[in-house]
């Protein structure tokens, strides 16, 4: 798979996913958007350790999913990454990665939904009347899926209306109730078939790893944050105010007691360009082969 600086389209997506398959990797549909979008898992690895890899939760953030694509790839491909061999990962995990969790939020924010559209009206009016969808990170419902999670749910309602957020909204609105879309459902439901060791959600931007809900890690997770730290440089830390709720991560901890992580990939300001995936790959590629490894 070559690096490309082109958005990750349903089309562009299709086509990765395609190289991934015939190289051997798992593809397989697990859901639908609100829209009827596909969303696809791909898997690869015959190893014990089971690792859910979440990325394009949040419309602007699809860079998370050339990332996750290209390690992939790698690792399909036999190609050491950051000088370990892709046998050492494969033989002991099995990673199972979402890239785009939020396609009809990506379409979105890419401006593809215009006038001639007849969700644009309701579209601009949760996005308080602007046309601008450029910052856009919500489903097409409306809601953010980072906030959807069954996880402190009342105590992020209450931060929502704090921030004066009473119903849909390009951020930060979690939804009447948890669960409430298809594509966190279909998180849940794979989760609950699956039964993975570890959840990793891939945002932008930051260069942190959060691995607590409400303070409390699981066991092992405070470790694991460490090491995934000292290898990319980047910090591990705790989210604060509405961020540390209702999150995937949040929710895999409370209902599972097992390591869940939130990395903020790269540094900037979201969208961060697609030009700086190939970057942040290799400052996080031995990071994504640990998750593995121990």
């Amino acid at each position: 798979m070559e690096w490309t600086e082109s958005p990750l389209t349903t089309s562009a997506l299709a086509q990765a996913l395609d190289e991934l398959e015939a190289a051997g990797c798992e593809r397989m549909s697990v859901g639908e958007s609100v829209w009827g979008r596909p969303i696809e898992a791909v898997s690869l690895g015959t190893g014990p350790r089971r690792i859910l890899a979440l990325c394009g939760v949040h419309a602007t953030e699809t860079i998370a999913g050339w990332v996750l694509l290209h390690f992939l790839s790698d690792l399909a491909q036999d190609r050491p990454v950051s000088g370990i061999p892709a046998r050492r990962f494969l033989s002991r995990a099995r990673i199972t990665v979402i890239p785009l969790l939020n396609p009809d939020g990506a379409a979105i924010a890419r401006g593809e939904i215009g006038p001639g559209d007849e969700r644009y009206a309701r579209l601009c009016f949760y996005n308080d009347g602007s046309p601008d969808f450029s910052h856009w990170q919500a489903n097409a419902s409306g809601v953010d899926l980072n906030h959807n999670f069954d996880a402190g749910f009342e105590e992020g309602c209450a931060a929502e209306r704090e921030l004066g957020i009473y119903g849909p909204s390009p951020t930060r609105f979690g939804g009447r109730q948890p669960f409430s879309e298809p594509e966190t459902r279909l998180v849940r439901d794979l989760v609950a078939a699956e039964r993975f060791d570890e959840l990793y959600a891939f945002h932008t931007q930051g260069e942190e790893i959060y691995y607590t809900f409400k303070g409390y890690a699981p066991p092992g997770a405070r470790e694991k944050a460490g090491m995934l730290a000292r290898v990319s440089g980047y910090r591990a830390a705790s989210p604060q105010g509405i961020a540390a709720l209702r999150g995937a991560k949040d929710w895999f901890i409370a209902a599972y007691d097992r390591p869940g992580f939130t990395v903020e990939l790269g540094r900037g300001i979201n969208p961060l360009p697609e030009a700086d995936g190939k970057r942040i790959y290799r400052r996080v590629g031995e990071l994504l082969m640990l998750t593995g490894l121990f």
